[in-house]
């Protein structure tokens, strides 16, 4: 396949005669009900994006994959580079394409997440994996029970400085709305029934003990977990993921 100035590269281009410069081309789009090429892996998330002297043409067969191929004409645009004439063909190899971001050991303001939203979607990947629960810090606002966030969030270091920070409903669903507007879905990760120092140390009647903990500084395996006995405790977490 012929070298596009691009990350990642397309599945395939069939070539034509000459050259473009896509910074002087016009680009006209359209939903179709077929593409010149069959997917295999992503059909709505597959596109064609034809470069020719005349002007440049994007097709396909969704929303999304209109939205990606708009990203490769934006990549080949900055480039500022001549590039062979010819079609570009392209879909994902995998359905799940994503990041990991953990913020429950180190906390990320919402400003930062929609930047790294930004580089996920100029990468064509499609998840974000939003790490918000573990024994080092709970990010997730749930208005029945705010000790979550007034003690699990924050932890003292040992330094004696207090470290954390969490999202609330409205930064939530900020995320959210900014990660569709690029064709990602955000998945949260709520740990349950261990990694759940930060919860018992808001809610201790969450263990089966009831001993008081504290926000964990250190990375590991610790015994503190959720009672899987208690009616209050489950209850409590049925609240936890009804939010989420």
């Amino acid at each position: 396949m012929t070298d596009l100035p691009l990350v990642p590269a397309p599945r395939n281009f069939v070539p034509a005669p000459g050259t473009v410069e896509p910074s002087r081309l016009t680009l006209t789009e359209a939903l179709v009900p077929r593409l010149g090429f069959v997917p295999a892996h992503g059909p709505g998330e597959s596109y064609e994006l034809e470069l020719l002297p005349q002007g440049a043409r994007l097709t396909a067969l969704s929303a999304t994959g209109l939205a990606y191929g708009r990203t490769t004409w934006k990549a080949l645009q900055a480039s500022g580079a001549q590039v062979p004439a010819g079609t570009i063909q392209d879909e994902p190899r995998f359905p799940w394409r994503g990041l990991m971001l953990d913020c429950s050991r180190h906390f990320f303001p919402v400003p930062l997440i929609k930047d790294i939203l930004d580089r996920l979607a100029e990468l064509k990947l499609n998840r974000f994996h939003w790490h918000l629960v573990d024994d080092q810090g709970w990010r997730l606002e749930i208005p029945a029970y705010p000790k979550f966030t007034e003690i699990g969030a924050w932890r003292t270091e040992k330094d004696g400085t207090r470290y954390g920070g969490y999202y609330s409903a409205a930064d939530v669903a900020e995320v959210i709305a900014y990660a569709a507007q690029r064709s990602i879905v955000v998945v949260p990760e709520i740990e349950l029934p261990g990694h759940s120092l930060a919860a018992l140390a808001a809610y201790p009647e969450l263990s089966c003990t009831g001993a008081p903990e504290k926000v964990e500084t250190q990375w590991g395996i610790f015994d503190g977990v959720y009672c899987a006995s208690s009616e209050t405790g489950l209850r409590m977490l049925e609240a936890v993921l009804k939010e989420v």
